[in-house]
């Protein structure tokens, strides 16, 4: 598996910078990671400026973690993603607000 995950604080939200791969063989492991981080929470942010890939399982393991959150009553929220990600959401037509 090559995903590399760390957590830092900003203001009242926490911050999850992702790096690696985003695909079949990672995405379970993030998506539990997600769910564990926002507890206690109210918004936990997702940096991807560091995936190098993200395949359709990446992609609808990201949209139902946080369809998830917000059913729980929180929020999740993605930002930055790599040059490779904003060109597969593109191509594909979602935009970050989508995902």
């Amino acid at each position: 598996m090559n995903l590399r995950l760390s957590v830092r604080k900003r203001d009242a939200a926490i911050v999850v910078h992702v790096g690696g791969d985003i695909d079949i063989t990672s995405i379970f492991d993030l998506y539990d990671f997600l769910l564990l981080m926002v507890e206690g929470r109210s918004r936990l942010t997702v940096n991807l400026a560091d995936v190098d890939f993200m395949d359709s399982t990446g992609i609808f393991g990201l949209m139902r973690a946080r369809a998830t959150v917000r059913d729980r009553g929180h929020d999740l929220v993605f930002e930055k993603p790599s040059e490779r990600v904003a060109h597969l959401l593109d191509v594909i037509g979602l935009s970050l607000d989508a995902v």
